[in-house]
């Protein structure tokens, strides 16, 4: 039997990197897995010193303020909007998040596995490099004019 919802959610994932680059088995394989999260304008998705999840997330509808709270003032970094895949921390490090995200608008979000998706950063050295220079840049995309050359502490 078919799963059309798992079919619907890798026809959106398809069109965003990093899963541009992957096979449609891979896609698909992950879609089934996904969870389907309702966030309400002013919901933390995850907070700044908090354990990590055992996801991370795509926004499909919405919008998420991507922020960093330090000595009591709170800075937003970056926004993400549809197809902006965030929350990567718990795939590189075991360690707390180190910014928070915040619902901007009421959101729609997948969230993808982890535990599904790093099979595939070691089978894929472009999707795992990708998410490496996603991660270390903390830019939703790493190869963005607007972000080339840049860390996240510049």
């Amino acid at each position: 039997m078919r799963n059309t919802i798992a079919e619907r959610i890798a026809d959106f994932l398809k069109r965003y990197p990093p899963f541009d680059l992957l096979k449609p088995n891979q896609l698909l394989e992950i879609s089934q897995q996904v969870k389907v999260l309702y966030k309400q304008k002013g919901e933390y998705v995850f907070e700044q010193g908090t354990q990590g999840h055992e996801l991370f997330y795509v926004v499909h509808k919405g919008a998420i303020a991507i922020e960093k709270t330090e000595n009591e003032q709170v800075k937003t970094l970056d926004k993400c909007d549809e197809g902006d895949a965030f929350g990567l921390r718990p795939l590189f490090a075991h360690e707390n998040y180190k910014i928070s995200a915040v619902v901007e608008e009421e959101s729609v979000l997948y969230g993808i596995p982890i535990e599904i998706f790093k099979p595939l950063i070691k089978r894929n050295y472009r999707v795992g490099q990708f998410l490496i220079e996603s991660f270390a840049s903390n830019t939703r995309n790493p190869y963005s004019r607007e972000h080339r050359g840049k860390l996240f502490t510049e």
